[in-house]
């Protein structure tokens, strides 16, 4: 993960590496004013991409965590799936 560091995974990396990584990605941590909402498979990887945003020094009142993620929004029949 381009996040974490390769020899401790316990440990994020260093925030202007941590910012460089979101850039990449397309994501501007520094415009609090778009509100961001975060999913996964089962909510683990979007609580550490949430956590990271934060180190980054983004205002957590403005990212957001789906807890559900996919594995409650896809067992629900009722909920539109785009492919």
């Amino acid at each position: 993960m381009k996040l974490l560091e390769p020899d401790n995974l316990l440990k994020y990396k260093q925030p202007s590496e941590l910012k460089e990584a979101f850039i990449s990605a397309g994501i501007d941590v520094e415009d609090t004013h778009k509100k961001l909402i975060l999913s996964c498979g089962s909510g683990v990887s979007a609580c550490v991409l949430s956590s990271a945003l934060q180190v980054c020094g983004r205002d957590p009142s403005s990212t957001f965590v789906y807890d559900g993620s996919w594995s409650e929004w896809g067992a629900d029949p009722d909920t539109p799936i785009v492919s």
